[in-house]
């Protein structure tokens, strides 16, 4: 769903957008990465369900880019 606080990038071979709940297992594969996981300073290896889940409700986009506005 786009809305006014949707931020989506688009290049000829390449679609930036926001993370949303659902690309949750996604996230977790990646960054749940053991090479890939220090780099993201607060991510575990594995990276358990509800982690994912709260660190995408806290990077949503909220209006601007490059702004992450972390609940605490």
């Amino acid at each position: 769903m786009i809305d006014d606080c949707s931020f989506i990038l688009t290049t000829v071979g390449l679609l930036i957008g926001e993370f949303l709940l659902d690309d949750w297992q996604a996230m977790q594969r990646i960054g749940g990465h053991p090479s890939v996981a220090p780099m993201l300073a607060t991510v575990t290896s594995p990276w358990v369900e509800d982690e994912v889940k709260t660190w995408i409700v806290r990077s949503l986009f909220r209006g601007r880019p490059f702004f992450c506005r972390r609940l605490v």
